[in-house]
């Protein structure tokens, strides 16, 4: 009767560990095109295309606050890595920018902004399958970002055009969820807060150097769809802010056009 019985609860433990597994193994969540199977490897690389709205406030000599918004549209590429549960992804953004700054203050006619913006993101996404249903697995990221932006100002001091960095890079992390739909397309979507430093430089005004810490907000959602087994199309919205600094945000969308291998 005592072997009947260790048999029967081995047999029932057994069934439940190979219905987990098969839970996991048949999850629709691994027709995203950057997750890969239990005990397996994926690689991918994407072309970027990226169109971004941003609000900007920038400070004169006096102190003066002036506002503008940028516009742009670039083409950038991303790329990862995973094995299981865990993916490790690269992006690089490239940006362009003109903007004018109307008359305020002490500024007493039009200024041109001709700009430019590299962000560099590198994170690591784990996939929490012991939370996961079959439709639906929720994930944790860690990373840093880095970047680095130029303005070129039509403003001139003592003859020397201003030109003025900035420079952004600090840890961040997340939290977001894969919500497949079909095995050909399904969601994305995360929230991640990154700690920055930020360094400002003029070449002609003392007071914009400057370092400071700030905390950066960034959501994103995307979907994808499997053109093929290889190729697939992700389509996103993002949204970002500086936490308790006006004129910060920046919205807009991004078209990854990608190849799985």
């Amino acid at each position: 009767m005592k072997k009947i019985l260790i048999g029967t609860i081995f047999s029932l433990v057994s069934c439940l560990v190979y219905s987990q597994q098969r839970v996991i193994e048949d999850s629709l969540v691994y027709n995203d095109p950057t997750v890969a199977k239990q005990s397996k490897w994926v690689k991918g690389v994407s072309i970027d295309y990226n169109y971004t709205q941003k609000d900007g406030v920038g400070y004169d000599s006096q102190g003066g606050a002036h506002y503008q918004t940028t516009n742009s549209s670039t083409v950038g590429f991303s790329a990862f890595g995973g094995y299981g549960n865990f993916t490790l992804m690269a992006t690089y953004a490239p940006e362009k920018y003109s903007t004018t700054v109307p008359p305020s203050g002490n500024l007493s006619s039009t200024t041109k902004i001709n700009g430019s913006t590299d962000w560099y993101e590198v994170i690591g996404r784990y996939l929490i399958t012991d939370l996961q249903t079959k439709y639906f697995v929720p994930y944790v990221l860690g990373g840093f970002a880095y970047v680095k932006d130029r303005q070129d100002m039509d403003v001139y001091v003592n003859g020397v055009r201003e030109v003025n960095k900035t420079k952004i890079s600090g840890p961040g992390i997340g939290l977001g969820a894969i919500i497949p739909l079909t095995k050909n397309y399904g969601l994305r979507a995360d929230i991640r807060e990154y700690f920055a430093s930020v360094t400002t430089s003029s070449n002609v005004i003392g007071a914009f150097n400057s370092t400071r810490e700030v905390q950066y907000i960034r959501s994103t959602v995307t979907g994808y769809y499997n053109i093929s087994d290889n190729v697939n199309l992700q389509l996103g919205l993002q949204s970002s802010f500086i936490v308790n600094q006006v004129k910060s945000t920046g919205t807009g969308g991004y078209l990854k056009l990608g190849y799985t291998f």
